[in-house]
């Protein structure tokens, strides 16, 4: 869920225009192919990749790895203030340049009872950033012909009486639904659903059970007729998505998204033990009962699997600006449905000027359109962007879910950190 309270410009150098952006770009490309690494600043990159990346490469730094090292050391010493001013236990960040170069940062501690060291490779949950997959997916159906966007959702379902049981009936659209324009109150902040949360860790929620939550509420509004962020949007949309697909939304996630691209540190949040996540630090989340600590002898202590297609899944900085940057750059719908995806309406509750479109949060800023998405969860918060016209794109996680240990909202922090990037970028010019 994003929380987002008022609009920030980035606070590094103004607009790189496309132009010279295309020429470092081309520039760097040329560079990568007579062989390129990954940057290796010693606390600054994932230990994994980069052994693998330095051992099949030259050991001379390309310019993208140079422009990685500065940027890495400028992320350690912006992270680390996160840290010791605003009581962050660890922050994670990675970044991929024009070119390709991976730039990852992790400073603090990945749990503050044992003292753990975070490391770039530590799985955070990445809350409302799964509504990306879901909008990717409902556009790769609508490519394919088999999902019209502006048909009512009650006609889309061989059982909608979830749907006409909960406020107006179904008679948004999915394109209403994708965003947020339906009406449709939150159904995880009904109090029911946060008791079972806290006191009911192994039940297995499903998205009939998540909409019978707000059956027989009042409508926030009509469809179409405003503006309200809602999980429960993408709890409908899941459910039309699976009955198109004969699958489940995890399982259709890593078939037809991670797979593809590659992103092997994401998984879903069905419950199961995830390898190598870090302790999630409760703030924010104890006023609704939720214990200190997310982890307790390697179980969670609250259920996780609740969030469904409203989040639904835990992954790593490095993942998410991967993610990103194939979403919104085009490259993983295609120009036309990635468009789509980021035409937006105004969305005044995120902030002034920010749109929301399908799975996807859209702004003007200094360095050009930004297009990304915030999440939290309990312990958790994320926040990955992609500037267009930097071809830049930056992911943030933090083991905690205090709304104040970023020094403000989670974008805002991406937000810096990209703007410190492309600082370092515009150096690598011709």
């Amino acid at each position: 869920m994003p929380h987002r309270t008022s609009p920030r410009a980035c606070t590094g150098p103004s607009r790189w225009s496309g132009a010279r952006a295309l020429r470092a770009a081309r520039w760097l490309t040329l560079v990568t192919a007579l062989g390129c690494r990954a940057p290796q600043p010693p606390s600054a990159v994932g230990t994994a990749e980069a052994a693998a990346r330095s051992s099949a490469t030259s050991a001379v730094p390309t310019a993208g790895e140079r422009a990685g090292e500065r940027i890495a050391a400028r992320w350690r010493q912006r992270l680390q203030r996160a840290c010791d001013v605003h009581g962050a236990p660890g922050v994670s960040a990675a970044a991929l340049l024009p070119d390709g170069t991976l730039v990852t940062c992790a400073v603090g501690v990945a749990d503050q009872d044992l003292g753990s060291r975070l490391t770039a490779d530590h799985r955070m949950l990445s809350g409302s950033i799964g509504k990306t997959y879901v909008g990717a997916l409902a556009l790769q159906l609508h490519q394919e012909g088999r999902l019209d966007l502006d048909a009512p959702a009650r006609t889309l379902l061989a059982d909608p009486a979830p749907l006409l049981a909960a406020p107006n009936g179904g008679a948004y659209t999915v394109r209403q639904l994708l965003r947020h324009e339906s009406g449709l109150p939150r159904w995880v902040f009904q109090r029911a659903v946060l008791a079972s949360v806290v006191t009911d860790r192994e039940r297995t929620w499903s998205n009939a059970d998540r909409l019978a939550t707000i059956a027989g509420l009042d409508p926030l509004f009509a469809p179409g007729e405003g503006w309200a962020y809602s999980d429960t949007n993408y709890i409908v949309v899941g459910a039309i998505l699976e009955e198109l697909l004969g699958q489940s939304i995890e399982a259709a996630v890593v078939e037809r998204i991670l797979e593809p691209e590659g992103l092997r540190q994401t998984h879903p949040l069905d419950g199961a033990r995830i390898p190598n996540l870090a302790q999630g630090h409760v703030v924010t989340s104890r006023e609704w009962g939720v214990p200190p600590r997310l982890l307790q002898d390697e179980r969670y202590t609250v259920n996780v699997q609740f969030e469904g297609c409203g989040g639904g899944w835990a992954s790593t900085p490095s993942d998410l600006a991967r993610w990103g940057r194939a979403l919104w750059s085009g490259r993983h719908l295609g120009g036309a449905a990635t468009e789509l995806a980021l035409e937006g309406v105004p969305a005044p509750r995120l902030g002034a000027g920010v749109r929301y479109g399908i799975g996807s949060m859209v702004e003007a800023t200094p360095n050009g359109l930004l297009a990304y998405h915030d999440g939290f969860q309990f312990g958790f918060l994320s926040s990955v962007g992609h500037y267009r016209d930097l071809d830049l794109t930056v992911a943030v996680q933090l083991d905690t879910d205090d709304l104040a240990a970023p020094g403000g909202p989670v974008s805002m922090l991406m937000q810096d950190l990209a703007a410190q990037a492309a600082w370092e970028l515009r150096q690598v010019e011709l």
